[in-house]
């Protein structure tokens, strides 16, 4: 198996659960590239996956979609799973194919190389499944959203954002008081600031 890479990882899946005798995993699969469980795609387990207490919060590094693709934690993480010493460095995907969504989160039934038997599999049962960043300019990252002041148009202060929430219906930002944001909404941002463009009543 490939060696765990050096450049930052981003957790983009949990592995949830076995899947049959032979292998096989349930993952949650928390980005929108779906290259990621793709054939021969490499992905580091850790051993405390996250959960969050409502819905899938964005993996932290996950690309914010407004009409846009990427990957992705904001808020309410607990830790799961193995420690990082029962886990191989690395799991090559083998084979894929998705089975639907669970709450806010893609399910795909994985197969990983070398992972043979339901007792091997079980022992990556709860494990964060990490991948090495990938250049994509267009996109807007969840680490740049977390924390930032949002304006309105006229540049009244709505909130700050505490949290990401991915459906697959388009994703939502959360802000501290509870109000959602639809993502498609963004009309700008810069460091520490989001400027949206709502209905009138949505803030």
């Amino acid at each position: 198996m490939a060696s765990r890479a050096s450049s930052k990882l981003l957790e983009v899946g949990r592995v949830a659960k076995v899947h049959g005798i032979r292998g096989e995993v349930i993952v949650s699969l928390f980005t929108s590239r779906l290259e990621r469980v793709a054939a021969g795609s490499i992905l580091y387990p850790v051993g405390h996956g996250l959960r969050t207490s409502r819905g899938t919060s964005a993996s932290r590094g996950r690309a914010a979609t407004a009409s846009r693709s990427g990957d992705g934690t904001l808020h309410d993480a607990m830790h799961v799973g193995n420690s990082d010493s029962d886990l191989p460095d690395s799991l090559v995907v083998k084979r894929s194919r998705f089975t639907g969504y669970n709450g806010c989160a893609g399910m795909w039934i994985v197969a990983f190389d070398g992972v043979d038997s339901r007792n091997y599999a079980e022992h990556l049962v709860g494990a964060g499944l990490t991948a090495p960043s990938v250049e994509d300019p267009g996109s807007l990252w969840v680490d740049d959203l977390a924390g930032c002041t949002v304006y309105d148009k006229v540049g009244k202060v709505a909130g700050k954002v505490a949290a990401m929430l991915v459906y697959p219906g388009g994703d939502l930002l959360e802000l501290e008081d509870g109000k959602m944001v639809p993502l498609a909404f963004v009309t700008s941002h810069e460091p520490g600031r989001v400027v949206v463009d709502v209905p009138e009543g949505l803030l």
